[in-house]
C-alpha cells in the first residue's frame, strides 16, 4: 500500500497519473485527499459525481421525457377537431391536384 502514502510530491504525482491501475480506489479517503490537494473542492465534486450510479441518472432522464409528453397529449386532445379538419382538407386538395394517385378513403 505504498501508493496510499501521499506524503511527498512525487508520490502524489505518481498516484494521480496511475490512479486507475494502482489501487487508488482501494484507499478511498487518501484518494479524496489527493483530489482536494490537486484540484480543490471542484475536483472532489467531480470525483463524487463519477461514482454516482448511472441508473439514477437514466431514471431522471426517463422522468423528464415522460413529463414532456404531457403537454403534447393535452394539445392533441384539445385540438383534435382542428387536426381532423386540416387533414381532411389536405386530402381533398391532394385528390384535386393528383387525381390518379391512391388516397385514403374519407
Amino acid at each position: 500500500m505504498a501508493l496510499c502514502n501521499i506524503s511527498t510530491n512525487s508520490s502524489i504525482l505518481y498516484t494521480a497519473i496511475s490512479a486507475e491501475t494502482t489501487g487508488l480506489y482501494s484507499c478511498y479517503w487518501k484518494g479524496v485527499a489527493l483530489a482536494v490537494h490537486l484540484g480543490g473542492s471542484a475536483a472532489l465534486f467531480w470525483m463524487l459525481i463519477t461514482a454516482t450510479d448511472t441508473i439514477i441518472i437514466w431514471n431522471l432522464s426517463l422522468l423528464t421525457v415522460a413529463f414532456m409528453v404531457i403537454p403534447n397529449l393535452f394539445g392533441i386532445l384539445t385540438l383534435h377537431r382542428e387536426m381532423k379538419s386540416t387533414i381532411k382538407e389536405y386530402w381533398q386538395g391532394f385528390r384535386e391536384e393528383y387525381p390518379d394517385e391512391k388516397t385514403p378513403k374519407n
